[in-house]
């Protein structure tokens, strides 16, 4: 009864944030101009600064593994590529493919993932989920890319600016960068610092989530919903049981193991609807996959959770 109270713990309130957002937007209480900028602000303004604030007090030696690194690297460029080899062999359209493979490896780890990781291993696991996206940022805007390029064959130097720029104007990697120095010297950035951080840091995850589930749209599945069920299936179940398989093999026990299964088990990211719309991509379907896979990762993930704590691996 523990274990499943510590799971739910760890994954309603998120849960319920996301159904207010959704609530609250289907009520007009939250419109799309409110959620579009205040998706804005989270993104340019207080997720850096709650990034900023768990990395810069964290102890650098204590947060930064260099196994778990090289590990997520692993998994995520395997998963990447397996998948975008395996759905040519079923989806022809190149624009449904892009965004079929995007939706089944990518995570929206800096919002969805981090909240849960906060609930179940505090300010560690966050300042340890924190380090990490500075190495799992640029693979996702690569690997993102990719997904779309190659199955629509576009031009390879289109690919790399857009790369490039994404990679060199994202705000939380700067945000990681920037942070390192505090937290590898151990400077203090002072109360005031402190303060204003602490105060911009507590408004990113509610409203981040209210976002996420205001921008959730019931009216993406015209067309295309084996392809979402198909590419949620995999991000929701093959690929998180793939993972903390290996990572059990690998030796991976408790908070580490607790943290990399929740970050690539968590849903579709919400980048990777913008990335499909802009680059001729299947948004319609990349909306779907972001939809399901939001909704229903609370369950696998909290499940997930549940069955490692009795299990005695976390």
């Amino acid at each position: 009864m523990n274990n499943v109270l510590f799971a739910l713990n760890a994954v309603m309130p998120v849960f319920l944030l996301i159904v207010t957002g959704v609530v609250l937007k289907k009520i007009s209480v939250l419109d799309d101009q409110f959620i579009s900028k205040s998706t804005r602000l989270v993104f340019k303004v207080a997720l850096p600064a709650l990034i900023f604030q768990k990395i810069s007090r964290a102890d650098f030696r204590q947060v930064f593994d260099g196994k778990e690194i090289l590990f997520i690297f692993l998994i995520v460029t395997g998963s990447f590529l397996l998948i975008l080899f395996l759905s040519g062999f079923f989806i022809q359209d190149g624009a449904q493919r892009g965004a079929f493979v995007q939706g089944a490896f990518r995570s929206n780890i800096a919002i969805v993932g981090l909240a849960i990781i906060t609930n179940v291993f505090g300010e560690t696991g966050a300042a340890r989920t924190a380090m990490a996206l500075v190495f799992i940022f640029p693979m996702y805007n690569i690997y993102g890319v990719l997904a779309m390029v190659v199955p629509l064959k576009k031009g390879n130097a289109g690919a790399a600016r857009t790369i490039f720029r994404a990679i060199a104007t994202n705000p939380l990697i700067i945000a990681v960068l920037v942070a390192l120095p505090f937290s590898i010297f151990s400077i203090n950035t002072g109360n005031i610092s402190n303060t204003f951080l602490e105060y911009l840091s507590k408004m990113t995850l509610p409203l981040a989530l209210l976002g996420v589930g205001g921008s959730l749209s019931f009216s993406t599945f015209k067309k295309g919903l084996f392809l979402a069920l198909s590419s949620s299936i995999i991000k929701l179940i093959i690929y998180p049981v793939i993972v903390v398989f290996i990572l059990i093999a690998a030796g991976f026990r408790e908070e580490s193991l607790g943290v990399i299964f929740i970050m690539l088990a968590s849903p579709s990211a919400v980048s990777s609807y913008v990335m499909a719309k802009s680059m001729g991509s299947d948004s319609d379907l990349a909306a779907g996959i972001i939809l399901i896979t939001t909704l229903g990762s609370i369950f696998t993930i909290g499940l997930g959770i549940f069955l490692m704590k009795n299990f005695g691996v976390i």
